[in-house]
């Protein structure tokens, strides 16, 4: 969490969402994030509510430059 610097938005049951923010070193060889940065913080989101998820759904919004 720290690391990446993932922020909480929204928790409730069930549900959490999670931002992931825009850095160089976050980044692959394509220009977009990279996907490990990516499911972590899919990882974060599903344990968000302090409850263990089985699954969890990634909505990936990218901003052009």
């Amino acid at each position: 969490m720290r690391l990446l610097e993932l922020e909480y938005l929204e928790m409730g049951p069930g549900t959490a969402t999670v931002r992931l923010p825009e850095r160089p070193e976050l980044g692959n060889h394509v220009g977009a994030q990279h996907a490990g940065a990516l499911f972590t913080a899919a990882e974060a989101a599903s344990g968000g509510d302090g409850q263990q998820v089985a699954t969890a759904t990634v909505d990936w919004h990218v901003r052009k430059k």
